[in-house]
This record gives C-alpha cells, sequence and structure tokens, in this order.
C-alpha cells in the first residue's frame, strides 16, 4: 500500500512540474493545462459555457456528442 501512494505522489508531482514549466517556459495558458484533464465532451461543454450567448445561438440543431 505504502509503494502505491509513493507512486501517486511522485506522478502528481511530475504532473505538477509538467504544468508549471509549460505554463511559465512555455506561455501555455492555464486554462488549456486544465481542460487538458478533462474528458472530451467535458471539453466541449466547458469551452461552448464559455463563450458568449450570441456566438453559440447561431439557429443549428447540431447532434448531440
Amino acid at each position: 500500500m505504502e509503494i502505491q501512494f509513493e507512486r501517486i505522489l511522485c506522478s502528481e508531482s511530475n504532473l505538477l512540474r509538467d504544468w508549471l514549466d509549460l505554463s511559465l517556459n512555455h506561455s501555455v495558458p492555464s486554462s488549456l493545462l486544465i481542460l487538458s484533464r478533462l474528458k472530451p465532451e467535458e471539453v466541449v461543454g466547458a469551452t461552448l459555457s464559455s463563450l458568449p450567448d450570441e456566438v453559440v445561438d447561431t439557429g443549428h440543431d447540431f447532434p448531440a456528442i
């Protein structure tokens, strides 16, 4: 059990280090880093909900994902 916990901590530590590197040294927006951890359908929903209503409401009926 301890070995698995250490592996999780190491993995999270590496992820945080990678995020900081991408954000600070490569100018990747933090919002993009957060979206990269979501499932594809959550990304679409989060993206659409952040757009102004006049952009989203085009009058077209698109099939559900």
